[in-house]
């Protein structure tokens, strides 16, 4: 799928982040390419992981996997097949905030 405007501006935001820590302008603590990398991958799956204030993008990832997970249990309904979806980000918590599972 095609990134969001938010999402490439996310990126932007990170890739300013990366600049800053590998200019030593940030002490390790505060920010490092781990957190840039993790919040990368959060910003690539749904933008809502990064801010839950940003709209539900229909083409997103999460959306995408939702409708082709659909489409196939339509298609194969009447065998009784299983699908199992594994998510190793945004598991919930408990709390009412954004999570990939229950959205």
């Amino acid at each position: 799928v095609k990134p969001s405007e938010i999402q490439q501006d996310m990126v932007k935001s990170l890739s300013e982040r990366a600049a800053e820590v590998h200019s030593g302008a940030v002490d390790p603590s505060v920010d490092n390419m781990l957190k840039i990398t993790s919040d990368g991958r959060k910003t690539g799956l749904d933008q809502r992981l990064m801010n839950p204030l940003t709209p539900d993008d229909p083409d997103s990832k999460l959306n995408a996997c939702v409708d082709n997970v659909l489409r196939i249990w339509n298609e194969t309904k009447e065998d009784n097949l299983t699908q199992l979806i594994f998510c190793d980000m945004s598991t919930p918590k408990g709390d009412g905030s954004f999570n990939v599972y229950d959205d």
